[in-house]
């Protein structure tokens, strides 16, 4: 039987990693005479040369930012403004409109009849609307695929 030679081995320690440093908390960084955030949703805005105002959050919800030179912040609350609408006008091809409430367009009629049509000629104007439609009558001559082929 051998037995193995380990008068030359080497025994290491495993390593262990340096122990890790707590992160310092975190403080915030206010201008003097600020205040402070009073409730979610407050801003933070310049207003002037490094200095800072707290906009309150708004008290209505909806409400958006908008600008006003008038307030210290440049910043104001306010309603939403999508404006109005003060007239439909119905252009060519088009029926209804109105300048107030609910309005409606439509598509002005053709004088074409529904239906399907054989043989078919069709009028269409600049705007792509078929204006007029006829059934066509047949010629009396009869396709024969043959001719094509050259047969």
């Amino acid at each position: 039987m051998v037995t193995p030679d380990v008068s030359r081995a080497k025994v290491t320690e495993p390593e262990v990693p340096p122990p890790v440093k707590p992160v310092p908390a975190v403080t915030p960084v206010m201008s003097p005479g600020l205040g402070s955030i009073q409730a979610k949703g407050d801003l933070i805005v310049g207003s002037a040369n490094d200095t800072y105002v707290i906009l309150p959050v708004a008290s209505t919800a909806g409400y958006v930012l908008s600008v006003d030179s008038a307030t210290t912040s440049g910043l104001v609350w306010s309603a939403p403004n999508p404006g109005d609408i003060t007239g439909v006008t119905a252009g060519t091809g088009l029926t209804g409109g109105g300048t107030s409430g609910s309005v409606t367009l439509a598509l002005d009629t053709t004088g074409v009849t529904t239906g399907t049509y054989t043989l078919s000629t069709i009028t269409v104007d600049a705007y792509g609307r078929i204006t007029s439609a006829s059934t066509g009558a047949a010629s009396g001559e009869t396709f024969n695929p043959l001719l094509l082929m050259g047969a």
